[in-house]
């Protein structure tokens, strides 16, 4: 498929329907499996396999569907339609759906979607997975998009990538954009693969344990004389509460504080997670995301 004057290059490879890919009469070895070992290896673990199966089988289907619509514009599926109107709603196109990229020697992967929004600049192509998950795993996205877009430009050399989304199919169709792994990152990942090593992920740091023991321990203080605090504040509370009903009075006020009675109301709130469930296609069109800064989550045991 040609479309914004871009031509992607074959690469050769061939997904036969065992899932195994071959340049010629050499086997070359996929991604997944890389992912799995390297980075995730217990991502999975609780699953069982009759559940994942099951997964995988509505996986394909909703990737067939999509790329149905996308070669005949033909809907077939609920998730398709959804589709179709998240394609309008954003405005992209899809140069190439299932494009297989290889370094022609060891490893090879489809990209879902290569893809092109309005503003996406000339020469330039955009990579998105299609994902049918509970939940969206962004962290293991950006590696296989960004193992994706080094086998790319080794197929197209000539063509730049732009951005990595998700197009996320579970409880509507919705686009996520993605965050890239460097690429040299990626060269040392694979490299790991080919010689027999494990992959050392620089993004997670390890530290000196007694450390770390030391300041969760001291945040474990502060933490129980806040709750201790925030006991007695409601306690306080409450005794104020008994006081006011008891004297009838609205308000307090003296140099040191004000304490005021407020009656009790009828909050009106918005079942968001309904409306999703009921009107998925209206929620697509209104939600809005913004970006979550990093934090540091603890579990005290």
């Amino acid at each position: 498929m040609e479309k914004k004057g871009l031509a992607l290059n074959n690469s050769g490879v061939i997904l036969t329907e065992d899932h195994r890919y071959w340049l010629g009469e050499k086997q070359l070895s996929g991604i997944t499996g890389i992912i799995s070992r390297q980075l995730f290896p217990n991502k999975y673990s609780a699953v069982s396999e009759q559940v994942l199966k099951a997964a995988a089988n509505r996986g394909t289907k909703v990737h067939e569907s999509l790329q149905v619509y996308d070669m005949f514009g033909e809907v077939n599926s609920i998730e398709a339609g959804m589709y179709a109107k998240l394609k309008k709603t954003k405005k992209f196109e899809v140069i190439d759906s299932e494009y297989i990229v290889t370094d022609y020697e060891n490893f090879a992967t489809p990209i879902d979607k290569v893809v092109v929004f309005p503003d996406t600049p000339d020469n330039t192509v955009d990579l998105a997975d299609v994902k049918n998950t509970f939940s969206l795993d962004k962290d293991s996205l950006s590696w296989q998009l960004s193992i994706c877009k080094y086998l790319f430009k080794i197929v197209n050399p000539d063509v730049n990538i732009g951005k990595f989304y998700a197009i996320w199919t579970r409880n509507g169709v919705s686009l996520h954009p993605i965050d890239e792994i460097p690429q040299e990152e990626v060269i040392e990942l694979l490299n790991c693969e080919k010689e027999g090593r494990q992959y050392v992920r620089k993004d997670i740091v390890k530290v000196d344990d007694e450390e770390v023991v030391d300041i969760v321990r001291q945040m474990s203080d502060v933490l129980v004389e806040i709750a201790e605090l925030e006991a007695k504040r409601d306690a306080f509370k409450r005794q104020l509460e008994e006081i006011s009903e008891a004297y009838g009075f609205v308000k307090l006020d003296n140099e040191y504080f004000t304490i005021t009675r407020v009656d009790g109301y009828k909050k009106e709130l918005f079942d968001s997670k309904k409306f999703k469930e009921e009107h998925a296609d209206l929620y697509n069109q209104f939600v809005k995301y913004s970006d979550v800064k990093p934090s540091i989550r603890i579990k005290l045991k």
